[in-house]
């Protein structure tokens, strides 16, 4: 999902027989070395949904235990794939109060070491530019998910994008496309979210809606059927544990943009028909999400983009659709998707021991059930 690190070269140093004084002199390698094997952990029965709890996280807070002195460490690539791998286990919901420190730090080194703008040569470069793409990618879907501006600037960026051959999947190159759609999320914040985009006028912004539309029905388009959006997704390729977190990551990513976009245009028009087809469009993408919930492990290892805030969103949508549609033919089928996303939440809470409450959001089901019988 995230190719950010040669997997030889940290297998060799790994069965390294001085590993033991290499991780107690080399503080970056320690702190990358530990936040892998609690990745790995995780995936293994070993995780938790609580800080604190768990051989993952003991794992994982050794790595925090070196972040003082990586922080004050000259600026490297090992520094740099220490603080992505820390990054990717802060997206858990154990580790909430700390993923945007990590994300923002390793946005700050990579931004310092320029791979963004060097034309890097030697062994390396790969390696490099792999690393920089996937702060790219992490750094603006978090920062459009937060509705915060990015700090790493599209028009300063000149690099290539290597080949990532790990996160290519059955013809669906994950690593080109996760790229994509993170320029599109950038696109879109600049456009319609930035404080320069709030003193425009509804006119030119709702021109700016369609051209975004149109990049990302682009996007969609070049994505292999199997995983592509508006298509159903099959459990026959969902098998691995990888590759399902990529398929799930692709739709949610795309329709997260969707209800952005279709949300933006009926704050923006005044045109009946627009919003009504934007209305239409933002339920059918509510709809999706709900129905795409039974692929979700609910697992420490998942992230909350993925575990919570689609999700939530989704039911936001169906719920208040429902209460000011009350007599809408679909309300008998939003109700039972209300119930479905719904049952999602309070197994969540089940599985977290009640560390993750969410059996409460069953009450907006029943609210718009009782609302819509009266």
């Amino acid at each position: 999902v995230f190719p950010f690190l040669d997997r030889a070269e940290f297998e060799a140093k790994v069965n390294d027989p001085h590993l033991i004084d290499i991780l107690k002199t080399d503080s970056t390698f320690c702190a990358l070395f530990h936040a892998v094997m609690a990745l790995g952990c995780q995936y293994h029965g070993c995780g938790s949904f609580q800080p604190g709890v768990g051989k993952a996280w003991r794992l994982f807070q050794t790595s925090l235990n070196c972040v003082a002195r990586i922080i004050i460490s000259r600026d490297s690539l090992s520094k740099l794939q220490a603080l992505i791998a820390m990054a990717i286990f802060a997206m858990n919901a154990c580790s909430l109060q700390i993923d945007n420190f990590l994300l923002a730090e390793a946005s700050r080194t990579v931004l310092a070491l320029r791979y963004h703008k060097s034309s890097l040569s030697g062994a390396n470069s790969a390696v490099c530019y792999r690393a920089f793409w996937v702060v790219y990618h992490m750094e603006k879907q978090y920062n459009f998910q937060a509705r915060s501006s990015s700090g790493i600037v599209d028009l300063d960026i000149g690099c290539q994008i290597p080949p990532a051959p790990e996160s290519v999947v059955n013809g669906y190159n994950w690593f080109v496309a996760s790229i994509r759609i993170s320029r599109i999320f950038s696109i879109t914040y600049d456009s319609f979210f930035s404080v320069t985009a709030s003193a425009q006028s509804a006119e030119s912004l709702l021109p700016a809606v369609s051209n975004i539309q149109k990049l990302l029905d682009d996007w969609r388009q070049s994505i292999p059927p199997a995983y592509r959006p508006h298509e159903s997704l099959q459990r026959s390729v969902l098998a691995d544990l990888g590759i399902r977190e990529i398929a799930i990551r692709t739709h949610f990513y795309y329709f997260h943009l969707v209800i952005a976009l279709e949300r933006m245009k009926l704050h923006l028009s005044s045109d009946r028909q627009t919003t009504d087809d934007s209305l239409r469009t933002l339920l059918r993408a509510a709809r999706t999400v709900v129905e795409l919930t039974r692929f979700i492990d609910v697992e420490p290892y998942t992230p909350v983009f993925i575990l919570a805030i689609m999700p939530l969103s989704a039911l936001f949508i169906l719920f208040d659709f429902v209460i000011h549609n009350p007599a809408h033919p679909d309300t008998r089928q939003n109700l039972i998707l209300l119930d479905i996303v719904s049952g999602h939440f309070s197994l969540l809470e089940h599985v977290s021991g009640g560390v993750l409450p969410g059996s409460y959001l069953s009450r907006f089901g029943n609210i718009a059930r009782q609302y819509a019988e009266e």
